[in-house]
């Protein structure tokens, strides 16, 4: 069998371990014909992974309702990194007052207040942008993790600008002021709230 006869999502070029036989998933992956994107999701050797690829990637885990978040948001708009890693569990949010959805292996559910632009699709999955991921980085990732990756998301359109203006707006909830300094200290300039 070669990763021609594997049946990709029809969304992108990704092929899931579900979808092949348990031998063959191995013998793809051991001879390089599919390259492991996450646990249990590959991509054929050559095509390179994409944020819409990732996303979907995610979307097994991802109720309906749900937004990728956090450590996750950022592994699909920038692709793996030792903070975040891809075979972490991946972080979701559902809407605030909504129900949310039971726990299960490989997920962190968590409430969040969202709008709809903080969260556009991709490939048909919900993800924080990338202004909204550096945001929640900052306010409820661990202080090592947000320096590796918030001035990552440069790359892919954060506005540092109105970072420290969501920081500083957010004046009075639990961690912005650790918040403020962390991001002071990766823009080497004073937030509004530390000023």
């Amino acid at each position: 069998m070669s990763a021609r006869d594997c049946r990709p999502d029809p969304r992108t070029l990704l092929i899931r371990r579900d979808d092949l036989d348990p031998v063959a998933w191995q013998v793809l992956l051991r001879d390089g014909h599919l390259v492991p994107l996450r646990d249990g999701v590959a991509l054929p050797a050559g095509v390179v992974a994409d944020p819409v690829t990732r996303a979907v990637a995610l979307a097994p885990l991802v109720p309906p309702g749900c937004v990728v978040t956090r450590e996750s948001a950022a592994w699909v708009h920038l692709g793996a990194s030792p903070t975040a890693p891809p075979d972490g569990p991946v972080h979701v949010a559902a809407p605030r007052g909504t129900r949310a959805p039971r726990p299960r292996p490989g997920r962190v559910v968590t409430e969040a207040d969202l709008s709809p632009h903080d969260a556009p699709p991709l490939g048909g999955v919900r993800v924080t942008s990338p202004r909204r991921t550096a945001r929640d980085l900052l306010l409820l990732a661990p202080a090592a993790t947000a320096r590796t990756l918030v001035p990552r998301l440069r790359d892919v359109g954060l506005d540092l600008d109105l970072l420290h203006a969501d920081v500083a707006s957010a004046a009075g909830r639990r961690g912005v002021r650790e918040a403020t300094l962390l991001l002071s200290e990766i823009t080497g300039r004073p937030t509004l709230a530390a000023a």
